[in-house]
């Protein structure tokens, strides 16, 4: 019987643990039980990029096992502003099968195929047509041919390009030139500005069954395949179509909306709309994506919180976005950071250099441009692309630079390694950006920035603000999202002073700290930061272990301590480390963990005994 005891006590533990949305990491939402989602509604990728994305935060594609996925997945998703998510259904190397990810088989009843049109957030407003004929609604935004067209001539001929079909004159824009690819409203330029025999040319305009059966034709015969923008679009109320020389025909029984999965494309992505219906999509084509993650354990003892948009990570008063999942050029990784308000790394620290090298080593992020160049071409000195002067102590060359190469080597990247190289600035490689934080604490806590960086919580003298000192251990938990919090834990003087100065507006007596004599009677140790020194203990003519069970510490206005019952109700003191940086935070991916795993392994030592 003890021992069925014992089991359950490790379930519940476990249970309570990772109840509730703070067993997701920040800007992550908690859809189900055991499933966080991060809605990525800021840029776009393309579906290889996407993935690659997640899988740098330990997370995969959105995919659904269940419909009851599905539903979750659209109760989060229809309340954001975008629309059309990348998902992990693809059938790369496998068309005759959709799995999701590499392999993973579909569970009948989890995929939900959608019939176009499929906007629902009046997001996807503009029309395209694939080379079967069928049409779509897509982001006007989105870059893609286009097909244009205006009525035949009487008498006459149609201008070059443009072919005769029927009454009309068409003309269908190549897909293999990029600087031809073009916004909904940019074609719609285009064609207008193209030559013709005195008749303005539109977007593709087909109001019978016979002109769209004759823009089939002419796409029938074009090579590559692909989407390119009609002339229809429902940019000023949803579902009311209206053609690009603004006009309006009420019968549009003829034409033929898409249907998915379709045979015509062999190879696609499914793209998940809000309301959970799946459409196949180029898997080249950019698109916002969700990532998914199976609630852990470990409550994701991460880095990124407080302060920083995801997937941003936090680090001191810094926020840090690793692009590794695409390769740009300097200035196109220049422009990214700036567009997202921040800016290529600039190290202004030796504390900084050893965080961010790390991260390079323990993410696997590779190669990535920072904003250190050349103040002149061919000279020795270096500076960051704001103009400021690069401390030399700062820059950790691996035999660099040598300015090598006919072209000249005037922009510099980091290593996986954390040592400098240059390298030409058209170069294409990954990049980091960096974005200034005044967000320090929680909301409520206190921002101190002593010998080290740490956020205090200080609770009122009000009957709520009183728990045991278990009670009080788990409030400091929930209130940091779970990150890192604990009982005030005293290792420095300057520490101890700032504490003390916190008592001088709230002069209560008796609150909780870490310290605990629990483990080994009289042996005062850190209850959740095991290894660390505490300062020397300033007790009040105590410890007296009076009554054989004072095992927690008090401390009072004026910094002496006093061993109490760790059942007794005292006021709460909490202490949270700031990620990133400081050689605690350095450590916390693995001795937060570590030191998890120490406290539960005490607890089960104390169902044991």
């Amino acid at each position: 019987m003890a021992s069925m005891e014992i089991r359950l006590a490790i379930i519940i533990l476990f249970a309570s643990s990772v109840s509730g949305q703070d067993s997701c990491p920040p800007d992550w939402v908690m859809v189900s039980d055991t499933t966080c989602v991060q809605f990525n509604d800021q840029y776009k990728l393309t579906w290889s990029q996407a993935q690659q994305t997640c899988n740098n935060f330990a997370a995969t594609l959105i995919r659904f096992a269940s419909n009851s996925d599905v539903n979750s997945f659209a109760n989060a998703a229809t309340v954001r502003s975008v629309d059309g998510w990348w998902s992990g259904l693809n059938n790369i190397g496998h068309t005759d099968t959709w799995t999701w990810g590499g392999d993973e088989q579909v569970v009948p009843g989890a995929l939900a195929w959608a019939v176009e049109p499929t906007d629902t957030h009046h997001v996807e407003n503009c029309v395209s047509i694939y080379i079967d004929g069928t049409l779509s609604d897509d982001p006007c935004d989105q870059q893609m041919g286009y097909v244009c067209t205006y009525p035949f001539p009487t008498g006459g001929m149609c201008a070059a390009p443009f072919s005769a079909y029927g009454t009309q004159c068409q003309y269908a824009s190549p897909l293999n030139n990029v600087t031809r690819l073009l916004s909904w409203a940019d074609a719609k330029a285009a064609c207008a500005a193209m030559r013709t025999s005195g008749q303005p040319a539109t977007l593709a305009v087909f109001k019978d069954i016979n002109s769209y059966q004759n823009l089939q034709i002419t796409l029938a015969s074009l090579s590559p395949t692909g989407k390119r923008w009609v002339g229809l679009n429902d940019q000023a109320t949803e579902r009311v179509w209206k053609w690009s020389d603004d006009t309006t025909d009420s019968d549009t029984s003829f034409l033929n909306w898409r249907q998915y999965p379709n045979q015509s494309t062999t190879t696609g992505c499914g793209l998940v709309h809000s309301n959970g219906q799946m459409e196949q999509a180029d898997c080249q084509q950019l698109h916002h994506y969700a990532c998914k993650k199976d609630v852990d354990l470990d409550l994701y003892l991460e880095d990124s919180e407080m302060g920083c948009p995801s997937p941003w990570l936090r680090g001191g008063r810094k926020c840090y976005y690793f692009g590794s999942n695409i390769t740009v050029t300097m200035a196109a990784a220049r422009t990214f950071c700036t567009s997202n308000g921040g800016r290529l790394l600039h190290l202004q620290s030796l504390d900084e250099q050893d965080w961010v090298a790390q991260q390079t080593v323990r993410l696997r992020r590779g190669t990535l441009w920072t904003g250190l160049q050349r103040s002149a071409d061919g000279s020795s000195t270096w500076i960051w692309d704001d103009g400021s002067a690069a401390d030399p102590m700062l820059t950790n060359w691996n035999v660099e630079p040598n300015d090598s190469g006919d072209y000249g080597e005037d922009c510099a990247y980091l290593t996986s390694d954390g040592v400098y190289n240059d390298n030409n600035c058209f170069t294409r490689i990954s990049y980091v950006c960096e974005l200034e934080t005044t967000q320090q604490c929680p909301t409520g806590w206190l921002d101190w920035t002593g010998s080290q960086r740490s956020c205090y919580y200080i609770s009122n003298n009000t009957q709520a603000g009183r728990a045991n000192w278990m009670e009080a251990q788990n409030k400091c938990r929930q209130m940091a999202g779970q990150r890192g919090a604990h009982l005030v834990a005293i290792t420095t003087q300057d520490e101890f002073n700032y504490v003390v100065s916190l008592f001088k507006s709230n002069p209560w007596s008796g609150y909780w700290t870490d310290l605990s004599d629990a483990q080994v009677e009289g042996y005062w140790q850190f209850a959740t930061r095991r290894g660390e020194i505490p300062l020397t203990i300033n007790w009040a003519q105590e410890p007296n272990n009076q009554g054989g069970h004072e095992n927690c510490a008090n401390m009072y206005p004026g910094g002496h301590l006093n061993d109490v019952t760790c059942n007794a109700k005292a006021l709460v003191l909490c202490e949270k480390d700031v990620p990133g940086l400081t050689s605690d935070a350095r450590l916390s991916s693995t001795a937060v963990s570590y030191t998890s795993l120490l406290i539960f392994l005490s607890g089960v030592k104390a169902i044991l005994t």
